[in-house]
C-alpha cells in the first residue's frame, strides 16, 4: 500500500519500505507473526449446546441404523 506512487508522494515517503522495516513498525504497534495452523481443533464435544443435540439428534438417528 505503502508503495503505490500515489502514497509516496501524498507522505514524502522517497524510498520503498522494506518488508523487514514494516514487520518491526507492526511488531512495535503490538502485532504478532505466527505460522498458520496445519488444521483446525476446537475441544467443544462437551459443550451444553452440543451435548443436547447429540442426545436429541445424533444418537436416535444411529440407533436407528
Amino acid at each position: 500500500w505503502l508503495g503505490r506512487p500515489e502514497i509516496m508522494e501524498k507522505y514524502g515517503i522517497t524510498k520503498q519500505i522494506s518488508p523487514a522495516t514494516a514487520k518491526r513498525c507492526l511488531h512495535a504497534l503490538g502485532f504478532r507473526f505466527t505460522s498458520p495452523a496445519k488444521g483446525q481443533y476446537v475441544d467443544s464435544h462437551e459443550r451444553p449446546d452440543v451435548r443436547a443435540k447429540r442426545d436429541k439428534v445424533y444418537v436416535p438417528k444411529l440407533s436407528e441404523l
